[in-house]
């Protein structure tokens, strides 16, 4: 009876110390960027934990934008009501404009009531002035009656990376491929930016190994031509370069 009566004893001071650890809870909500891996990181190559790299040169003329989903979390209890968070966008050295080169589709940003985190929706834009340079703009959460800040850089766990701003760099510039002069100019012709786009935006990519076999090389040649022809006959002005040369494969 003695053991039983102990036993009690210890259950009763167990939850005791619980109760009293949950009642005790004070220290303010922490808010913060937890972002998962192959949600943002693995979709965006050369991406870093606080640094989100978007290369839209790679992709067809049809793709517009590029969407990229924040989540937003929060330590502590969850609240009853909805509690309101603010992202500021830090302006020194950065040079991309809100509506011209991205945009935040949530009208208000708030965590839930009942809930520990939501989705910030961003659009990044692909406009004309990222063929001539990166484009760069750094969100930062910013504190607030609800919210201290924080972690403001766990960036070692492999799931998720945990920080409080993050930058996002976007371009579109096109770059001569290293094996162009080598190997690819026997089917393409001379090197300009503009063929370079119409390449990937007829068969896909430019990445093609110095290895293809020739009638790989052909078939993407004659398609290229087609292509072309298509175009010149469907415009008032052949396709012509950025030299104002016209373009030929």
């Amino acid at each position: 009876m003695k053991n039983i009566g102990l036993l009690l004893s210890s259950i009763l001071l167990l939850f005791a110390c619980k109760e009293q650890d949950l009642v005790g809870y004070t220290e303010q909500p922490r808010i913060y960027f937890n972002l998962l891996r192959t949600e943002l990181y693995d979709t965006h190559p050369g991406s870093t934990a606080k640094n989100i790299f978007i290369d839209f040169a790679p992709k067809k003329s049809t793709v517009t934008n590029d969407e990229l989903l924040l989540r937003v979390q929060v330590s502590g209890p969850a609240s009853e009501e909805d509690r309101p968070f603010a992202l500021t966008k830090v302006s020194a050295s950065n040079n991309a404009e809100e509506g011209v080169d991205y945009q935040i589709e949530n009208e208000k940003l708030f965590i839930p009531a009942g809930k520990f985190d939501t989705l910030v929706r961003v659009i990044v834009l692909r406009n004309d002035k990222m063929k001539s340079e990166n484009r760069s703009f750094t969100f930062q959460l910013a504190e607030n009656e609800y919210f201290a800040l924080g972690p403001k850089a766990d960036t070692t766990t492999y799931a998720y990376k945990r920080v409080t701003d993050i930058k996002v760099n976007a371009k579109d510039i096109v770059v001569k491929p290293g094996n162009w002069d080598s190997f690819l100019q026997q089917y393409f012709g001379t090197y300009s930016q503009v063929k370079h786009r119409f390449i990937v935006d007829v068969i896909g990519t430019i990445t093609i190994s110095s290895s293809s076999s020739s009638t790989v090389m052909n078939r993407h040649k004659n398609n290229l031509v087609n292509a072309l022809n298509t175009y010149n006959a469907s415009h008032p002005q052949p396709l012509t370069d950025e030299n104002n040369n016209p373009v030929v494969f």
